[in-house]
This record gives structure tokens, C-alpha cells and sequence, in this order.
């Protein structure tokens, strides 16, 4: 009979993770000694993972007493992962909506870092080659992007960020950009010509946070033949449309785990 063997932990992130988990359920902070004592850890073992958490930004050393506690960094990580759920659980009805609408392919995806990731995608009964849910566009390229980063409220800053950092093979140029992206906040969507996928289209909407920045879109897409000049018009209607309610019902959402 054969035993499949569990795969091999690591001792220091295991112990490092232990010592936050008594950390982040103490109601004080800790000391060495304590954690040592409660963990079974050795002293210089336990002092060596403060250290680099501490270096890290997950704890907090009180500079009187050299007590630990955790700093807010796991929360804020935390916080990360509810709001890309509440968003997939949001969006996951108006992308099948869009589709019915469309018959184009619908997607929804968040910024991450200069990048836009795909939380979720629906494709029509004739696939149009979607992008798959995990994958990356550069956001000034995508039409989520620049649905995204036109809406910040800092868009000279955003665009010389943007520049700042080149794409090889992309020319850019700044008061193209300031232009494109005034047009976007006036009709409230965006346009993807084949930029980031050669032959395929796209239409993004930034899903409204309140009075926060949007971090997020919702869109459609497909091959050129199927978004022309002709039907953007309509297509970005309901996909504006679809934007506000997935931003209404993420917010009802991120409110009612705050109470």
C-alpha cells in the first residue's frame, strides 16, 4: 500500500507564523521572553522572526518597553482579498447579463500595481477568446486600464508614472495620454483597439467606489469585426450601466462587514 507523503514545511515560515498568531491574539504585546514561553521556541530563534517581520512592516516594537504587537499590514492584506471577492460576487450577475446583452465576452478586473488583473470572465455561446481569469494586461494598454486610470483623481501624476516606467515596444506620449484620458472621464468608458491582444476590441467602465478612487472595471470584448466604430456607442451604455450597479451592490456589501 502505498502512503502519499505531506509536503515538506518550512520550520521558519511555520515559526514565524506561529509567533504572529499569538501576537495578533494577545490583547497586549509581547516580549521575547513571553513568546518564547508560550511558542516553546528558543529565545534567539524567536528574536531572529520579530526581527524580520518587523523589518518586513507585520509588527511593531514599542520602543519603551521592546514589547511586540502587529502592525495593520496583515489587515490591509486582508482587506485586499474581502474586496476582490465582494467584487467577484458583485460583478459575477452583470457579467452574465452583459453577455445575454451583447454577445460578447464580459470581464471585470482590478489594478495591481501598474497591472490589471482578471477577476472574472464570461464568454458568449461563440467564444471570442478571453483573456483567462488570473491574467495580467499592462493598464494603460487595457481598456479596464485606462477606464481605471483616467478616473484617479492625480491623472497628470498617474501619466507620468506611466512614463516613467517605458513598455518596450510601446511609445507613449504625454499629452496624448492627458488627452485620452479626459475623453474617457467625459464619456465615462474606454477603448481598447487591438493593444493589448492584436484583432481584439474592448469597451471598460471604472465601477465607482463613493468617495474613493476606483480600483476596478467591467467591460466587453471581442474580435475587431465585432466592436466598430458604429456600435461602441451602444455597447459602452449598458456596460456604464453595469459598472454603477456592481459599484452599488460592493459597496452595500463592504458596508454591511464593517458594521
Amino acid at each position: 500500500m502505498e502512503h502519499t507523503r505531506s509536503p515538506a514545511i518550512d520550520l521558519t515560515v511555520s515559526k514565524a507564523l506561529s509567533l504572529f498568531e499569538y501576537l495578533a491574539k494577545s490583547d497586549t504585546p509581547l516580549g521575547i521572553t513571553q513568546l518564547s514561553r508560550m511558542s516553546g521556541f528558543h529565545k534567539s530563534n524567536v528574536h531572529r522572526s520579530l526581527q524580520t517581520m518587523t523589518r518586513l512592516g507585520y509588527v511593531i516594537q514599542d520602543k519603551e518597553t521592546k514589547k511586540y504587537r502587529p502592525s495593520l499590514k496583515i489587515w490591509e492584506i486582508g482587506l485586499s482579498v474581502v474586496r476582490r471577492d465582494l467584487l467577484r460576487i458583485a460583478s459575477r450577475p452583470f457579467l452574465m447579463e452583459l453577455v445575454q446583452q451583447t454577445s460578447l465576452s464580459a470581464f471585470v478586473a482590478i489594478l495591481s500595481g501598474v497591472e490589471m488583473v482578471y477577476l472574472d470572465a464570461l464568454e458568449p455561446a461563440i467564444p471570442t477568446g478571453i483573456a483567462p481569469v488570473g491574467s495580467r494586461s499592462k493598464a494603460i494598454l487595457a481598456s479596464s486600464g485606462k477606464a481605471v486610470l483616467a478616473s484617479q483623481p492625480n491623472s497628470e501624476g498617474v501619466v507620468d508614472a506611466v512614463l516613467a516606467n517605458p513598455l518596450t515596444g510601446v511609445s507613449l506620449d504625454r499629452q496624448a495620454l492627458l488627452m485620452e484620458f479626459e475623453e474617457i472621464r467625459e464619456k465615462g468608458f474606454a477603448v481598447t483597439i487591438g493593444a493589448v491582444r492584436r484583432g481584439r476590441n474592448s469597451i471598460a467602465a471604472a465601477i465607482s467606489r463613493g468617495d474613493k478612487p476606483p480600483i476596478a472595471a467591467v467591460g466587453v470584448g471581442a474580435a475587431g469585426d465585432r466592436i466598430t466604430p458604429d456600435n461602441i456607442a451602444d455597447y459602452a451604455m449598458v456596460v456604464i450601466d453595469a459598472a454603477a450597479r456592481i459599484g452599488e451592490i460592493a459597496r452595500s456589501y463592504e458596508s454591511s462587514l464593517a458594521q
